[in-house]
């Protein structure tokens, strides 16, 4: 029970990062394309 409620935070806090990187790097991408 507790790897599986270690597992699942592990998996929430990669997903969240990984969400927050993602829209970090298409606002940049944007910024960088609006400027050529």
């Amino acid at each position: 029970m507790s790897k599986l409620s270690l597992g699942l935070s592990v998996l929430i806090t990669v997903v969240f990062i990984g969400s927050t990187l993602y829209g970090i790097y298409r606002t940049i991408k944007r910024r960088r394309d609006g400027e050529s």
